[in-house]
Parts: C-alpha cells; structure tokens; sequence
C-alpha cells in the first residue's frame, strides 16, 4: 500500500452544563486508514466515509445513552483533518477551523500563507445563502443574536461532529433542556455532517502547514500567523507561540511527509476533548 501518513489535526469540542463530549481523534484516523486500506489508495470519497463513520458512531453512542444523559445530544464539535499521500494533502473540515500552508516564494525569499480549508460559519454570506437554499420553508434558519449570525439562534457553524440536537429531531424533545428545543420540529437536518474537502499537489517550495481552531484566527491575520512561525528559530518555538492563543497544530513539510511532535499532537488531542 502506498505510504500515508493521516492524522486528526482539530476535533474541537464543546462542554455544556459540566458535561463533556469525548471527540476520539482515533476513531476518524482509523476510519481513514481503513477506507485506503479498501481502496488502496487515499480518496476523496474514503475521508467522506470516514466522517460519516465518526457520525454514525456518535449517534449510536447517544441514542444508547438518551434516557440517561439527554444533554449530550446539544455537544459537538468542529473538526479538521490533514492527510497526506504520495505528495497530496488532503484537507477536509467541518466548522470554523482553518488550514494555512506557508509557501516559500523564491525571488522575494518570503513565505506566503495559503488558506486551504473552506469555513462553516454563518457570519459569511455564502454559508448563510447555503442555509437558505437548503431550508427554503424556513425564514428563521439563521438570525442574529447578540449582534452575531447564529443558525436557528443557538450556534454560529453550519457543519460539525455531533451537535444531533439540529440534526435529528428525536433529539430535539424533552428531556433535553428547554433553551435547546426549537418550538417547531424541524423536516430536514438543519446541521451538516459533510465535509469540505480539498486536494493539494505540495510543491517543493511548500514549507509547512498550520491547522488551528477558531481561537487564533480572531488574534491573528493569515499572514501574521505564518510569520510567526517562519521567524521563529525552530518550527516548535513557532508552534507554542501559536498554541497560546488557540487549538493549533504548526506540521512541517519535508519531501511530501509531515514531520510532527507525536507528544505535542497528543497532548493536543487529549486539550481538545470536552474544551468550551
């Protein structure tokens, strides 16, 4: 099989009401290595399947355990994955987490950032127009709540992990706290579990990616993010720099394989779980 190397970068959780969702970063990168494993090869469609998997799951986990802990239908979380294969990355996200590729331009000796993930957020338009187009009968899918967009009123993302609450409407129902029950039950989820997900050919110029949660993006420009990390005298000093503010993952580029900090990416994963 062919060498891959794939790895859950972001599985961002949220805890409500002191009860806490584990996100099994583990559970995704089996799915992924065992959907290339089928296929001998990475595919687009295998990352699909492996998200779906991770749902599917989740919803088996819940709908077991309803009666007893109904809160946990209203936690989810955004998630992102990086993969890389034979030279392409694969990039494929649910949320509002990002994917910046820092690329060495030759002549200038200065390192670009490249945005590589698509962002589920209904502060952007095109994410609200999404939402309409998909819930027509429905002129309340997203309103503005504390001066924010907000699809239904109660959450800013389109897309994630879990949150079945907005996406099955037996999870909507008592006895699920009242602040999360939509007066109306809903025809179609109004949630998505489908990722956005895009392929990249790295090029030798390709420096090193960075994968963070919403955190850093609302401190730090694209670029001031890259230059933090380029400036610093190792790529590590650059990725604690970064993870102060946020969730964050700095991956380095060498010969199309991802160096990483097995300990870092673990101890990432283990923050990531239940966070607010």
């Amino acid at each position: 099989m062919q060498r891959l190397l794939g790895y859950m970068m972001d599985m961002v959780g949220r805890k409500h009401r002191g009860i806490s969702m584990i996100t099994s970063f583990s559970i995704s990168r089996v799915s992924i290595q065992g959907f290339a494993a089928e296929q001998n090869s990475m595919s687009v469609d295998g990352i699909r399947k492996a998200f779906q998997a991770t749902e599917e799951g989740f919803l088996s986990l819940i709908a077991s355990q309803w009666l007893t802990k109904p809160q946990m239908s209203s936690v989810g979380s955004c998630c992102l994955v990086g993969v890389i294969c034979d030279g392409t990355l694969y990039v494929a996200n649910l949320g509002d987490s990002w994917t910046i590729l820092g690329r060495l331009v030759k002549a200038t000796g200065e390192v670009l950032a490249l945005q590589l993930s698509a962002e589920h957020n209904a502060i952007i338009e095109s994410v609200r127009q999404e939402l309409h187009s998909m819930h027509p009968d429905d002129p309340q899918i997203v309103v503005v709540k504390h001066n924010v967009w907000c699809v239904k009123g109660l959450i800013h993302i389109s897309r994630s992990i879990v949150d079945l609450y907005l996406k099955n409407v037996e999870f909507n129902k008592e006895p699920l706290y009242a602040k999360f029950r939509l007066r109306e039950p809903f025809k179609r989820p109004i949630l998505s579990a489908d990722p956005s997900i895009s392929v990249h050919e790295l090029e030798p110029h390709d420096q090193f990616l960075i994968l963070s949660s919403d955190g850093l993006w609302e401190h730090l420009s694209n670029q001031e993010a890259v230059d933090i990390v380029q400036n610093s005298s190792h790529k590590e000093q650059g990725m604690d720099m970064l993870s102060g503010k946020s969730i964050c993952i700095v991956a380095r580029l060498s010969q199309h394989f991802v160096q990483h900090n097995e300990e870092l990416l673990w101890c990432y994963t283990l923050f990531s779980n239940g966070t607010n």
